[in-house]
């Protein structure tokens, strides 16, 4: 399941099913005008067909195989390059949970430095980051480890992270997705459960039991407002929302995965509800979003705001297309393969396709996950620019605050 899951979330069976049905309705088209032909042939008196000669549905039949062929060789020759990639970021992923911090490959150059790992205490004051440049403002992407349906651990930590980037100059802070309730159990076995239309408690853990969901505005728009608007920053902030209504006269809770932009007023300026869910995690408990798209113009250029599954299905393109610049990510990615595979290569690919910046903050583990076969996704937050040049990398694993300067309009 999970590696199907994995499949789909990677947009990977896109090109080969268009592949397919593109072949595919060639082999129709050729199967349906080889009888159109034999037809015009019997009009003009000859034979209805000759010896040996195929009917056009074995001809369809011929070439749907073909077709099939291609496909499945298509999809070998991606899966032989995954698996040599695999191979090479294991190696990596290993190195680096042995290396200390200081060993780690530095950022590219241009980029600001990201501070130490902080799993679980927070990165050190002196962190080595330089002044902002002029003409740029500063971006800082949280990797945490959330602890699943510990709302005030999660708040706790990271409003400590946010101080920490805006001790460090940071004036656009993104938080990972569902951060404060924490989108789903470390090993990927337990999602939240919404117990009026799931009330099986093998479904997952109950929102209601956990008290994981909050009203928007409410405790976590609170908290973090009035942090924003202390340290004159801007917060973006993953939770879960419920909204309680009576509309029809039957009392009823729907929840949706939310990430809310708080600005240096405190204030919300941006309130988005996720459009696009994964079918595996929040699918399970979520309503689609019924806000549109996460946009804010702001003195920083216009930001976008998207989360985790949104980049599968055009959300990037059309913040681009509304005039987003910066596009304010929060994920909390699950997949079979290591997470540099996403993060390093086919992530900034897409970055580069839509031509916007991008600053992912992506949930973690305390450790880099030890069975190569287990859950993967963890870490690896990355910072953008829109031509798909990394600016800033985390490591796979802990609590880590990066940064990156962008260009301010």
């Amino acid at each position: 399941m999970l590696g199907l899951a994995g499949y789909l979330e990677s947009g990977e069976w896109f090109p080969l099913t268009v592949l397919f049905f593109g072949l595919f309705l060639i082999a129709v088209g050729v199967a349906l005008d080889h009888e159109r032909i034999k037809e015009e042939r019997v009009e003009r008196g000859a034979p209805r067909a000759n010896r040996g000669e195929p009917s056009g549905v074995w001809v369809g039949v011929i070439l749907l195989l073909v077709a099939l062929g291609v496909v499945i060789l298509a999809a070998f020759v991606v899966r032989i390059r995954d698996e040599a990639a695999q191979s090479a970021h294991r190696a990596a992923r290993r190195a680096l949970s042995v290396a200390p911090a200081a060993a780690r490959p530095p950022a590219p150059s241009g980029a600001t430095q990201p501070a130490p790992s902080a799993a679980p205490a927070a990165a050190p004051a002196g962190a080595n980051v330089k002044p902002c440049a002029p003409g740029k403002f500063r971006v800082a992407a949280i990797q945490l480890v959330s602890e699943f349906g510990n709302l005030k651990r999660n708040r706790e930590r990271l409003a400590a992270l946010v101080r920490e980037a805006a001790r460090n100059g940071a004036q656009v802070v993104v938080t990972p997705e569902c951060a404060v309730p924490g989108y789903m159990s470390a090993d990927h076995r337990t999602t939240w459960r919404d117990p009026v239309r799931r009330p099986n408690p093998k479904d997952g853990r109950s929102l209601v039991e956990a008290d994981a969901a909050e009203a928007v505005p409410g405790e976590s728009t609170r908290v973090f407002g009035e942090l924003a608007r202390e340290l004159k920053v801007r917060v973006v902030v993953g939770l879960i929302e419920k909204v309680e209504t009576a509309a029809t006269g039957t009392p009823r809770t729907d929840y949706y995965n939310t990430a809310v932009l708080l600005g240096p007023t405190g204030d919300i300026e941006c309130h988005y509800r996720k459009l696009n869910l994964w079918p595996p995690g929040d699918a399970t408990w979520a309503q689609e979003g019924n806000l549109g798209l996460g946009l804010c113009g702001t003195e920083l250029g216009r930001f976008g705001v998207m989360i985790c599954f949104d980049q599968t299905c055009g959300t990037a393109e059309k913040l681009k297309e509304a005039g987003a610049t910066t596009v304010l990510y929060p994920i909390a990615w699950v997949h079979d393969k290591p997470s540099e595979d996403w993060f390093e290569g086919r992530l900034p690919e897409r970055v580069k396709m839509w031509g916007v910046n991008v600053v992912g903050a992506n949930w973690a583990l305390d450790h880099v996950p030890r069975d190569p076969n287990g859950p993967q996704g963890f870490g690896c937050s990355r910072v953008i620019a829109a031509d798909g040049t990394i600016l800033a990398r985390a490591g796979p694993a802990g609590d880590e605050i990066i940064y990156a300067d962008l260009p301010k309009p």
